[in-house]
């Protein structure tokens, strides 16, 4: 009935009156997404789409880690990459923060300057404390998914959960 959901969102208004906030979620880390879902919410689905190649994967990943850094527990499920091209872009991405912003192919070849060696190790060192876990099988199951998404939320808390590409998971046969 219509009053338990009534009743629901009562007592949610109840909390946020008692600590109003602008982000009463999980933060992304990027203030325009946050002003508009006040951060990502808890059992909702948030979909990024867009045509192959304009950074959805980069942008998803880039928020895990900005949960991450904000305290909050996630795990990405790249069901389309390998979790190394995962982080290489991930720590491509970070090295900007000192102002570096090394380029994967970079990284690849091995050609960084002893400016980009620095940013590389901050990133490396910021980045490996962060409550985030990565699954790469790229035959995961729904039924698979679930189970290690609980084993998860049990054993380390989990808060954020990021599946990319959600159209290439596999069902039970």
């Amino acid at each position: 009935h219509i009053r338990e959901y009534i009743s629901s969102v009562y007592d949610e208004v109840e909390e946020a009156m008692q600590s109003p906030q602008d982000v009463f979620g999980i933060p992304t880390g990027f203030p325009d997404i946050d002003r508009v879902t006040y951060g990502l919410q808890r059992g909702e689905k948030l979909v990024l789409s867009g045509e192959p190649g304009v950074g959805k994967s980069v942008l998803a990943a880039q928020i895990l880690i900005n949960a991450a850094e904000a305290g909050h527990p996630g795990v990405l499920y790249e069901l389309e990459m390998s979790g190394r091209q995962v982080v290489r872009r991930a720590l491509s991405a970070s090295s900007k923060q000192t102002g570096a912003g090394i380029p994967t192919q970079r990284m690849r070849q091995g050609k960084l300057s002893e400016d980009e060696v620095e940013a590389f190790a901050q990133a490396v060192e910021r980045m490996s404390c962060l409550p985030i876990w990565i699954s790469d099988a790229s035959d995961l199951t729904t039924a698979e998914m679930r189970a290690d998404l609980m084993r998860l939320i049990d054993q380390h808390g989990v808060e954020l959960v990021v599946v990319d590409y959600e159209g290439l998971l596999g069902d039970e046969p």
